[in-house]
């Protein structure tokens, strides 16, 4: 999804809906902040995991994304 997919979905719904992002093991948190990163996607992955990681900014298949980091979201790192 990219960013004017989001605004676009977001605009449709009402003002006062919370924003949640998935939480550590189970569950949803709130959304704290947003943050821009430079990520690669992961092929093969397992089923536990992402489909991309972060990597630096150098990597020639770096792309930029949005990510939606929650209450709990720095313990996925």
């Amino acid at each position: 999804m990219t960013v004017q997919e989001l605004i676009k979905r977001l605009e449709a719904l009402p003002s006062e809906c919370q924003v949640l992002v998935e939480g550590y093991e189970n569950g949803w948190d709130t959304l704290l902040e947003l943050q821009i990163a430079n990520l690669t996607r992961q092929q093969p992955c397992e089923d536990w995991d992402g489909e991309f990681e972060r990597v630096t900014p150098d990597l020639q298949d770096a792309e930029k994304c949005v990510l939606l980091v929650g209450r709990r979201g720095h313990r996925r790192v």
